[in-house]
């Protein structure tokens, strides 16, 4: 494209650290960040879907949890979501946050706001594929912001 790429951290429009970078030759212009974060966006309560198994349970306090946590990999109450992945939910390197003092995950809906998808939007497929298709998805505000720059080319 002979453009150089742009780095973008999606939590300056959200409260999710993904640091992106992004090849266009549309002018990106400046934006202001936004102050929102983790605990910002969470349901209420202890959603039935935030709920840790006990295996998850087990190994997350275990040694080797224990280890992604102290590494940065894992996130128990930060106050930003580490990146979203395909496979976090399932995986090693999920976030995690304490609820009326239970340790839980984040729910679909959850994940919907962090990408700044409207609620809601990825119902109708099992919970799965909702974390899958988010954590390979974009941030929608920031397209949306490299996107406005269009206006400017035509």
């Amino acid at each position: 494209m002979g453009v150089e790429p742009i780095s973008i951290n999606s939590g300056d429009f959200c409260a999710q650290n993904r640091r992106r970078l992004y090849w266009t030759n549309i002018k990106v212009k400046p934006w202001t960040k936004k102050d929102i974060k983790l605990k910002d966006i969470l349901e209420d309560g202890i959603p039935e879907l935030s709920k840790l198994s006990p295996g998850r349970y087990r190994w997350l306090m275990s040694e080797k949890g224990q280890n992604t946590v102290t590494k940065g990999y894992a996130k128990i109450d930060p106050d930003k979501a580490g990146c979203l992945t395909a496979r976090s939910d399932a995986s090693w390197n999920c976030n995690y946050v304490t609820r009326s003092g239970t340790i839980t995950k984040l729910t679909p809906l959850e994940y919907e706001r962090l990408q700044t998808l409207p609620d809601g939007y990825t119902e109708g497929v099992s919970a799965t594929q909702r974390y899958k298709t988010m954590g390979n998805g974009w941030t929608v505000d920031v397209i949306a912001h490299i996107l406005k720059g269009l206006s400017d080319t035509v």
